[in-house]
This record gives structure tokens, C-alpha cells and sequence, in this order.
């Protein structure tokens, strides 16, 4: 087999082709993969309802549809929509997000200061370091 590297984690904001609002968590981002993947098993972790039936798939929660997918070749595909919002303070998001980054990186590599830090990412010697949830 193959294996295939996750480079980021975070959540997505999704509407479904049901027209139902909500965030996919957890997701993995893998540059080497042309596709997006759900997993059946993590959606039944989340509390939805998984159901195969001759015309693909139906995602429910409380009894609701809340998203479906139809066959295609040997597949089953999901159409939904990424949500991007917009948010007035974006420059304050992304210096929290490295801040909080730095705080991570910072115990991870032996509580290396500051100067040190943005020198490693400067380098592109550490990855993951502008993730922004």
C-alpha cells in the first residue's frame, strides 16, 4: 500500500445540497489527493445516520436529510459548498492563529525563543506554522 501525508488539520464550513449549514471538523488536508473523501465511520461517530440505498446515499441527523450523494462509475459523490466567510478583523485572525502557533512550535522544539522561531519559518523549516482555523 500507499501512504499519503496529511500537511493540515482544520474545519470547514459547508452548506450540503440539502441547503443545510454546518462545519466538517477535523479535516485533513492531503496536497497529493485529487479528491475530497468523507468518511462513512467519522459521520457515524458525529451522530449522523448513513444510509446506502439503490440511488446512493443518505446523510441524516434527527430524522433530517441533511445531505445526499448519488452514484458515479464505482463511486458515490456529495456535492456541497465551502463556506468562506468573511471576517472584518482577518489581519487580527491570522496574527492570533501564528501567535498561537508560535506558542505550540515553541514547546514542541524545547521553548526556543522568539527570533529563532520566525528564522525556522522563514526557512520554510517548519510546516504547518500559518494553519488558520
Amino acid at each position: 500500500g500507499t501512504f499519503i501525508t496529511a500537511t493540515k488539520k482544520g474545519n470547514i464550513n459547508v452548506t450540503s445540497n440539502s441547503g443545510i449549514e454546518g462545519v466538517l471538523e477535523d479535516v485533513l488536508y492531503c496536497p497529493d489527493v485529487p479528491y475530497n473523501l468523507l468518511s462513512v465511520r467519522r459521520m457515524q461517530q458525529a451522530g449522523l445516520c448513513v444510509t446506502f440505498n439503490e440511488e446512493g446515499i443518505e446523510i441524516c441527523k434527527n430524522g433530517k436529510t441533511v445531505m445526499y450523494g448519488k452514484p458515479l462509475d464505482n463511486l458515490i459523490t456529495i456535492d456541497f459548498k465551502v463556506n468562506v466567510k468573511r471576517i472584518e478583523s482577518r489581519n487580527s485572525q491570522i496574527h492570533n492563529a501564528i501567535i498561537n502557533n508560535y506558542e505550540l512550535w515553541h514547546k514542541r522544539l524545547g521553548h526556543i525563543g522568539k527570533a529563532k522561531f520566525f528564522e525556522l519559518k522563514d526557512k520554510q523549516m517548519i510546516d504547518d506554522i500559518c494553519r488558520i482555523y
